[in-house]
């Protein structure tokens, strides 16, 4: 009996699995939004605030850490049947999984960034970040989307610094 290696997830599959799992996280941010709220008497809290940047941040690690040190599945990566593992055939921890949150995260600000611009030009960027609003309309928002697909090639960067790759699991 003979154990083949998984194949490298297609990035077309871990682009669908990231929309997918953009999305869900879209709505758990939404409802973590209310909680500041309630400390806040119900009033919008003012831009620019890193406690509040923190918290968000916090709430999206703990997203994707959770699924991915408990079965390294997303439920978008379970729908496109991807799976995060670890070279040493180990379980994902907490440390891999913060590594792998925060190599992912420049790429992922980058598009952000792009798109924020993109869809209110009147934005006024702090500081050094001011200078992006003269770039072509959209640049910097397909600038993101392409360091993301090369953040998630097969044997990226990213696995390499993180130690895990991303396979496509055999239908069942």
């Amino acid at each position: 009996m003979t154990t083949s290696t998984p194949s490298p997830a297609p990035l077309y599959r871990r682009l669908f699995a990231m929309l997918y799992d953009g999305l869900l996280l879209l709505a758990v941010l939404l409802i973590a939004s209310a909680i500041p709220l309630i400390f806040t008497g119900g009033e919008a809290i003012e831009g620019h605030n890193l406690l509040l940047t923190g918290y968000f941040l916090l709430i999206c690690f703990g997203f994707f850490g959770g699924f991915w040190t408990h079965g390294g599945q997303t439920l978008g990566m379970r729908a496109w049947r991807l799976q995060l593992v670890q070279d040493h055939a180990g379980a994902l921890d907490w440390r891999a999984a913060l590594l792998r949150f925060l190599s992912g995260l420049p790429g992922w600000l980058v598009l952000i960034l792009g798109l924020a611009v993109y869809f209110n030009p009147q934005l006024q960027l702090p500081g050094l970040l001011h200078w992006l609003q003269s770039l072509p309309h959209g640049s910097v928002a397909l600038i993101g989307l392409i360091w993301l697909g090369f953040d998630n090639w097969p044997n990226g960067w990213r696995e390499r610094v993180t130690h895990t790759r991303v396979v496509l699991l055999l239908k069942s």
